[in-house]
């Protein structure tokens, strides 16, 4: 239903990109972006409290669309466009309650805004 979705965030982008130079991936369990300076922000799975996308409004020529994936103590943030984005997109899209509708409008912006796309429920304890 939202093939057209990935098709548009896997888009090509010239390899010199700054977003294409941020490797993100899913392994042992959580996900994981590499910058090119050898910094690693992380996030495991079990742990994922809420995923958020970030816009601006320095597009074209800026990143203007920001991954930002929290724990309770801190977040795995990368740009759209990263090496591996289309890979983790729909493990994302996977999330229980994952709402599409806030990553379209997200898409769509061009203006500083944020855009929670999917929160863990509460646990009934």
């Amino acid at each position: 239903m939202f093939a057209w979705l990935h098709r548009w965030l896997a888009r090509a982008r010239p390899a010199t990109s700054p977003e294409a130079s941020i490797v993100v991936a899913d392994t042992d369990g959580a996900i994981t972006a590499t910058y090119p300076d050898g910094r690693q922000l992380a996030v495991a799975w079990q742990d994922l409290t809420s995923v958020e996308v970030h816009t601006d409004d320095s597009g074209p020529w800026g990143a203007d669309v920001w991954w930002v994936l929290r724990d309770a103590t801190q977040a795995c943030i990368f740009p759209a466009g990263a090496h591996g984005e289309p890979e983790l997109l729909p493990k994302l899209q996977s999330l229980p309650g994952f709402a599409n509708d806030e990553l379209i409008r997200a898409m769509a912006s061009t203006e500083p805004a944020a855009f929670l796309c999917w929160r863990r429920p509460p646990r009934a304890d």
